[in-house]
């Protein structure tokens, strides 16, 4: 009976092993279909391969990695966080993974985090002056949420020295701005700020830091300039939000960009056509908005023609006195649609988003400080 049954019991094993090749087979197929659509710029078919491929064998330690780097490549940095985690758990000696880790920590504000990664990478390369340098920024950035001068100066100080070595850590240079924003040595900081973009020019967290500097030093001019690069205000809505209103309450009659293309793109919105009412109104009177609310109706969809007809109705009467017309005033009685700040906030958005809006509120708060300097300097 035994030897009879022998045969069958062979002919399963073997049968489960070449499944087994089969699955990893499958596997590496998918993983280089992956590997060809990163290549082609094709990101999300390339992430439907290595989904594929954790189905198959899921410590396929390339395709981790893969993927990982293609979600922090396009900013999504909470996906690419548990991709990178997830590698750590499996390999956990991997030191580029530990220093992705690290890195994401620091990018996401999250210093204790990237601080405990940072000595894990240290643990297995000890000497790596750029692992270093993230446990000092790590240690800057938790001396300052606690609010520890002395851990705030010994960090700083490890820092400078730091970046006698290494010139070019956009870590280093970055928490080095932080510093001299908090001490209000807003022209070292947009020194630091124009060499860092030089370096990093895609970077919008710069782009966004440099129009808060330059608001907080009064200098109009530069604050046009700098917002006039569309690498300033990238998928920032709030930030673009806080531009509208810096230009929408100067006097200047340059008309930027930045108002033009908001429109155009966000026709939908009620804030928008609030700010581009209100700013072509303070420049050229009631009846070039009522123009321009004409325009809207022309090319917009039910609703935001509904706001427009509401907003021409309100403005003709002004139009026709010849007297400017206060935001307010303009379809107060039209039904109000959600901004997009709103949306995002009611969806429950965190990580980047909320970094994002953090940093509008310091670009605001820094119009403010330039607008302050301004009257008091009779500017």
């Amino acid at each position: 009976m035994r030897n009879s049954l022998l045969p069958l019991v062979l002919a399963l094993a073997l049968t489960a092993l070449a499944g087994c090749d089969s699955a990893e087979e499958r596997a590496e197929k998918y993983y280089q279909s992956g590997m060809h659509y990163l290549e082609a710029g094709d990101i999300d078919r390339a992430l439907v391969e290595f989904r594929n491929v954790f189905k198959l064998n899921g410590e396929h330690k390339e395709a981790r990695r893969a993927y990982a780097e293609a979600e922090r490549g396009r900013g999504n940095l909470r996906e690419a966080f548990a991709q990178y985690l997830r590698l750590v758990e499996q390999y956990p000696d991997d030191l580029p993974a530990l220093t992705a880790l690290a890195e994401i920590g620091i990018e996401s504000g999250d210093y204790a985090t990237a601080g405990g990664y940072a000595d894990k990478a240290l643990e297995r390369a000890p000497g790596m002056l750029r692992l270093a340098a993230l446990r000092a920024v790590a240690d800057y950035g938790v001396a300052r949420t606690k609010s520890d001068t002395a851990a705030q100066v010994a960090a700083i100080a490890r820092i400078k020295e730091l970046r006698k070595a290494l010139p070019d850590n956009i870590y280093l240079r970055r928490m080095a701005i932080e510093d001299l924003l908090q001490a209000q040595d807003y022209k070292a900081a947009l020194t630091e700020l124009n060499e860092a973009i030089a370096l990093s020019p895609d970077n919008a967290d710069l782009h966004a830091q440099r129009l808060s500097v330059l608001a907080a030093l009064g200098d109009n001019a530069g604050v046009e300039q700098a917002s006039g690069d569309d690498r300033a205000v990238p998928q920032i809505a709030d930030l673009n939000d806080a531009l509208v209103r810096w230009y929408t309450c100067r006097t200047s009659r340059k008309r930027p960009r930045l108002l033009r293309e908001r429109t155009r793109t966000m026709e939908n919105e009620t804030q928008a056509i609030f700010d581009l009412v209100q700013f072509v109104s303070n420049r050229r009177g009631p009846a070039a908005a009522v123009a321009e609310l004409d325009r809207l109706i022309a090319v917009g969809n039910d609703a935001p023609r509904d706001h427009c007809r509401a907003g021409r109705l309100s403005l003709r009467p002004q139009a026709q006195g010849g007297r400017s017309v206060r935001c307010q005033d303009i379809l107060k009685d039209a039904p109000r649609t959600r901004t997009a700040a709103e949306d995002q906030d009611q969806s429950g958005a965190h990580g980047r988003g909320h970094r994002q809006r953090k940093r509008a509120q310091s670009w605001s708060e820094s119009a403010e400080v330039g607008s302050g300097q301004r009257r008091r300097t009779g500017s």
